[in-house]
C-alpha cells in the first residue's frame, strides 16, 4: 500500500489582516497542498483591524469585525494556538519554540507579527486612564472606560487619532486633539485641505491643539492632565495615545534575520533567512514600510504564490492612497503631495460648497492629488498615479474641474477601473457578481467580492454602483471570458489552474475533472490540453511530434533540413549533393526560415532520408520557433546574427510554443525586419522588437550579444509557460505588460527558474529524440 506523501507545512507567526490574508490566498491556489499553523500573540482570532474606529464610532459591531467565523479555522483544518507568542526560531532545524513551551516544527515559515503603537516616553505614560488604540482589546476598553468619564484627549492628529476621536464624540465625550505639527495630517494634505478638514471637524465637536508638544501627562491615581512644552495643559478623564506605530521586528533580530527599520525582504517577500519570509506591517521592502491594506493586500497575494511554488508574481512596492472614515466627510488623498522644485501643482476651490482639488505634477505626469468634499474620480487618479500616465493640458483641466453627481460619474467610470483599491475589485468584477449571483446589496457585494471588506473607504461607492445597476440608466454589455471550446463550460484560464492545483497530469484526468462534454474532445482543445500538459511536465511533449514529414498533393512527401545560422558545412552539402543523384526526381529549395526543402520523397524511402542526414522519424511540425537572418549585400559583419539565430536554435528547435512564432535576426539596420520577434544590431546595441503589424513595439535595447543570448530564451520561456494556447508573442506582450516581462526576465531569481525549467526541458526532448534516432539505425 502507497504511503502518503507528507503534506509540506507553513507555519505563520501572526495573525493579523496580512498574515492572515496570505492564509487565504494559500488555500484559494492549494486547498490541500499543506498544513497550516497560526500562532496569534492576541487571546482572539483575527479580526479587520481597520474597522476598530468604525466600531468606536458605532457603525459596527465589534463581533462584526472577525475576518472569519469561528468554525473556518477546523473546516480547513488549521492548528490555530492564539494568546500565544514565538520566543525563538531555530532556522537549522526549522521548528519555533512559544512561550507555552510549545515546539512547532515547520517546512516555511512566515512572520506577520505587525506593528505596535508608538507610546511617547513622557513621564505618565504608563498611568492608569492611558490608552494605545490598536487591538480588539484596546477597543473594548475604551467602549467600557467611556461609560465612566467624559472628558477624552487623543495625542496624534493623523489619520487613525481624527478616526479614534471621532469615536469618543460619538459615545458623548468632549475631546481635545492634541497635535504636534501645524496642521492635519500633514503627510497627506496640504495646509488648505487640512483647514478645511478642521473647521468641518471642529463643527463635529473636536478641539484642536496644533503645534503642542507633550511634556507629561500627570495625576493622582489616574491620569487628569497633560501638559505641554508652552506650559499649557488640558484637563482629561483619558489619553489615547495615537502618534505613529513601530515594526514588530525583535523576534527577527533576535534570531539572525537582517534588519533595519523593519524586516528586510525581496520581491518575493523572502527573509535574509533560507525559507523564512515575512509580511505585512513588520516588512520593509526597498526602504519602504506600509501600514495601508492595499499594499499588505499585494505582500499577501505574492507571498501566497511564492509559498505555492508559483512563478511570475513580484511585488514591486505600491501606490498610496488615503481615504478617511468619519461620517460627514470627504477626504482623499494619493501619492506625492508635497511643493518642491521638481513638480507644479494646480488647484480648484468652491467656498460655497468646501469643495478642494489639488493636482500635484512632475512634467506631464500626475505624482498626487487631494480632493475635499467630493472624491468622485479616485480610483482614476490613483491609476494615473501609478502608471506615471503623460496627460495634455486638456487632461489635466478635465481631471481638475469635471464635476457631476454620482450617477453620472458611475456610469462614465471604465469598467476596469478599481472601485476598492484594497482588495483589487473592479467595476467590471462587481456588475459580473451582482448579475451572476443577483446581489442587492452592499454586504452581498462585500461577501462575494471583497468589495468594501477591508478599509471600508469605498462603501460609498460600491453603494452608488449598486444603485446605478439596478436603474433604468444601466445598459453596460460586460464582455465575459468564452469557454475553452464547446466541449466544456469551463473558461481556459480555469483549465490551466486546475491542472497546477489538482495535478491533472494526462487528458483523460482533466475530461473526468471537468465532466467533458466530448470525452473525445475537439481538434482545438485536444491541441490546448496536450500543449499545457507539455508545459507542466515535458514527457508530454513527444505528444505533439508527429512524423517528420508533410504529405504532397501528389502523394509524395516533403523533409526540412535544418539549415542553422544560414550556413553549412562542406559535409552537409555532400549529402544533399549524393542524395539528389540518388533520387533524381527529388527536388530541393531554401524556405525563408532557413531550412532546406526536400521535395518528391516517396513514403518507403522516408526512413533512408531520415538516416541519411540525421534526422528523428519525428518532428514538432507545428507551433515552434521559425528562425530566418536576413543577410544583405553589405560590409556588416554577420557572426554575431548567426551566433545569436544558433543559440535560439539549439534551446528551441523541438521544444512547443503556444503558437508559431517567428524570429527574424539581422547583423544590422540595412534590411527591412518581419516577425514576431525582431532583433537588429543597431548603433545603440541590439534592438529586440516584439509583435508584427499593431503589435510592434521595441521591448529593449540590449547592449551586448552575450546579453541577449542570455535573456532572449528566458523571454520565450516566460511566454511559454504563461501565454493561452494560440497566443502570438505580441498578444501576449501586450496582455502582461512590457514592464512586467522586462521586470521579469531581468530578476536573477526568476530568470534562475526559468533557465532550469527550459534546461531540464530540453535536456528531455534531445534524450527522447536521440533514443528515436538510434532506433532508426
Amino acid at each position: 500500500m502507497p504511503v502518503e506523501k507528507r503534506r509540506q507545512r507553513l507555519v505563520w507567526i501572526g495573525n493579523g489582516m496580512a498574515g492572515m490574508r496570505s492564509v487565504e490566498d494559500v488555500l484559494a491556489l492549494e486547498p490541500d497542498s499543506f498544513e497550516l499553523t497560526i500562532i496569534g500573540g492576541e487571546p482572539v482570532r483575527s479580526y479587520n483591524r481597520i474597522l476598530l474606529s468604525s466600531a468606536l464610532q458605532g457603525e459596527v459591531s465589534v463581533d462584526s469585525i472577525y475576518s472569519q467565523p469561528e468554525a473556518w479555522f477546523s473546516d480547513h483544518q488549521i492548528n490555530l494556538y492564539l494568546g500565544e507568542t514565538v520566543e525563538w526560531i531555530d532556522s537549522d532545524e526549522k521548528m519555533v519554540l512559544t512561550d507555552h513551551q510549545r515546539t512547532i516544527p515547520y517546512d516555511k515559515l512566515i512572520i506577520a507579527t505587525g506593528s505596535s503603537p508608538f507610546v511617547l516616553p513622557v513621564p505618565g505614560h504608563d498611568m492608569e486612564g492611558v490608552f494605545t488604540f490598536r487591538t480588539m482589546d484596546d477597543c473594548q476598553e475604551l467602549l467600557k472606560t467611556s461609560s465612566k468619564y467624559k472628558r477624552a484627549t487623543v495625542i496624534g492628529g493623523g489619520l487613525l487619532g481624527l478616526e479614534a476621536a471621532k469615536g469618543f464624540i460619538h459615545m458623548g465625550m468632549s475631546v481635545d486633539v492634541v497635535h504636534r505639527a501645524s496642521s492635519l495630517m500633514e503627510r497627506q494634505l496640504d495646509p488648505t485641505a487640512a483647514g478645511l478638514l478642521q473647521q468641518e471637524l471642529e463643527a463635529q465637536g473636536m478641539r484642536f491643539h496644533l503645534d503642542k508638544e507633550t511634556t507629561s501627562i500627570t495625576g493622582s491615581d489616574r491620569v487628569e492632565r497633560v501638559n505641554f512644552s508652552d506650559n499649557s495643559f488640558i484637563d482629561t478623564d483619558i489619553v489615547i495615545m495615537s502618534a505613529g506605530v513601530r515594526p514588530n521586528i525583535s523576534l527577527a533580530i533576535k534570531n539572525g534575520i537582517k534588519t533595519n527599520r523593519g524586516i528586510l525582504v525581496n520581491d518575493r517577500m523572502c527573509t535574509s533567512v533560507t525559507d523564512i519570509y515575512a509580511v505585512g506591517e513588520c516588512v520593509e521592502h526597498r526602504e519602504l514600510i506600509y501600514g495601508m491594506v492595499k499594499p499588505l493586500y499585494e505582500q499577501s497575494k505574492v507571498l501566497a504564490q511564492e509559498l505555492c511554488g508559483l512563478d511570475g508574481a513580484l511585488f514591486r512596492g505600491t501606490t498610496l492612497s488615503t481615504q478617511l472614515k468619519i461620517p460627514g466627510v470627504d477626504l482623499f488623498s494619493v501619492g506625492e503631495v508635497t511643493e518642491s522644485s521638481r513638480t507644479n501643482s494646480i488647484m480648484y476651490m468652491d467656498e460655497a460648497n468646501s469643495h478642494y482639488k489639488r493636482l500635484f505634477f512632475k512634467g506631464d505626469c500626475l505624482t498626487g492629488a487631494i480632493l475635499y468634499g467630493s472624491t468622485d474620480g479616485s480610483t482614476r487618479l490613483v491609476d494615473l498615479v501609478a502608471h506615471q500616465t503623460e496627460l495634455s493640458s486638456t487632461e489635466k483641466n478635465q481631471l481638475l474641474y469635471t464635476e457631476g453627481d454620482s450617477d453620472s460619474f458611475i456610469a462614465d467610470m471604465p469598467s476596469s477601473e478599481l472601485i476598492c483599491q484594497c482588495n483589487a475589485v473592479s467595476k467590471k468584477e462587481i456588475i459580473q457578481a451582482v448579475q451572476k449571483e443577483g446581489l442587492a446589496t452592499v454586504d452581498e457585494v462585500k461577501s462575494c467580492t471583497k468589495a468594501a471588506s477591508s478599509c471600508g473607504g469605498c462603501k460609498t461607492l460600491v453603494s452608488n454602483l449598486l444603485t446605478y445597476i439596478q436603474s433604468d440608466q444601466f445598459d453596460e454589455i460586460v464582455e465575459t471570458v468564452p469557454a475553452l471550446c464547446t466541449c466544456t463550460t469551463y473558461t481556459e484560464a480555469e483549465i490551466v489552474e486546475g491542472m497546477y492545483r489538482h495535478e491533472l497530469t494526462s487528458i483523460e484526468a482533466i475530461h473526468s475533472f471537468y465532466e467533458w462534454k466530448d470525452t473525445g474532445g475537439c481538434h482545438f482543445c485536444a491541441g490546448a490540453l496536450t500543449y499545457y500538459l507539455s508545459v507542466l511536465d515535458p514527457m508530454y511533449i513527444p505528444f505533439h511530434f508527429k512524423e517528420n514529414a508533410v504529405k504532397q498533393t501528389d502523394g509524395r512527401y516533403a523533409v526540412s533540413l535544418p539549415f542553422y545560422q544560414g550556413t553549412n558545412d562542406a559535409e552537409g552539402f555532400r549529402k544533399i549533393a549524393q542524395y539528389l543523384q540518388q533520387y533524381p526526381e527529388a527536388r530541393m529549395n531554401i524556405t525563408t526560415y532557413s531550412e532546406l526543402h526536400l521535395t518528391g520523397i516517396e513514403k518507403d524511402d522516408l526512413a533512408t532520408v531520415w538516416k541519411i542526414f540525421s534526422l528523428p522519424s519525428k518532428a514538432l511540425l507545428e507551433n515552434r520557433l521559425l528562425i530566418t537572418n536576413s543577410i544583405d549585400r553589405c560590409a556588416c559583419n554577420q557572426s554575431a546574427a548567426l551566433t545569436i539565430s544558433s543559440e535560439m536554435n539549439d534551446w528551441f528547435a523541438w521544444i512547443p510554443l503556444p503558437h508559431t512564432t517567428k524570429l527574424s535576426v539581422q547583423a544590422c539596420s540595412h534590411s527591412a525586419l518581419h516577425g514576431d520577434i525582431q532583433i537588429a544590431k543597431s548603433v545603440v546595441g541590439w534592438e529586440i522588437h516584439i509583435g508584427e503589424g499593431e503589435e510592434n513595439q521595441l521591448f529593449y535595447i540590449m547592449p551586448t550579444e552575450k546579453e541577449v543570448t542570455e535573456l532572449l530564451p528566458i523571454l520565450v520561456q516566460y511566454y511559454r509557460q504563461t501565454a493561452y494556447f494560440q497566443e502570438s508573442i505580441g498578444s501576449w506582450m501586450n496582455r502582461m505588460g512590457q514592464i512586467h516581462v522586462r521586470e521579469m526576465i531581468y530578476d536573477s531569481g526568476f530568470a534562475l527558474d526559468r533557465m532550469d525549467d527550459l534546461n531540464e526541458t530540453r535536456m528531455f526532448v534531445k534524450h527522447h529524440l536521440n533514443l528515436d534516432m538510434k532506433e532508426l539505425v
